[in-house]
């Protein structure tokens, strides 16, 4: 089964999305503290849904750096936010991330953008299609 890999600071958006995402999916989750590389690394998620506005760590910050990594590179990053979508949009591309799902999330949306990500076996066709928007 797929692993979903949820950093995000805020426990209500976190639990709902483990809610709805163990249904069809392993989720696991972060709330953005503690040694976020390590966790990746040993989980090696096939997805992270990353939050960009936390108060411990700069999701731009950790986007780039797994980005760089040769260990996470290659992890498929979906960005989550509140924040207005044309911004964000622009910030993906710019960051690495294959998707942006705005807050609130619904979840039939988010399944799809999931779906869509991980479904496919070959993730390096992500930089050619630079992100995915449904």
């Amino acid at each position: 089964m797929k692993k979903i890999l949820i950093i995000d600071d805020d426990r209500g958006v976190r639990q709902y999305l483990l809610h709805a995402l163990n249904k069809k999916y392993v989720a696991i989750e972060s709330s953005g503290e503690g040694d976020l590389l390590k966790l990746i690394i040993e989980e090696n998620p096939n997805l992270i849904l990353l939050d960009l506005n936390m108060p411990n760590i700069d999701g731009r910050d950790l986007c780039q750096t797994l980005k760089t990594m040769g260990l996470t590179k290659e992890i498929p990053i979906a960005i989550i936010s509140g924040m207005p979508e044309d911004y964000n949009r622009e910030v993906c591309f710019e960051l690495g991330a294959v998707s942006y799902v705005p807050k609130p999330i619904l979840v039939s949306h988010l399944y799809k953008i999931i779906d869509s990500i991980i479904g496919d076996r070959n993730v390096k066709n992500y930089r050619q299609r630079k992100t995915i928007f449904i």
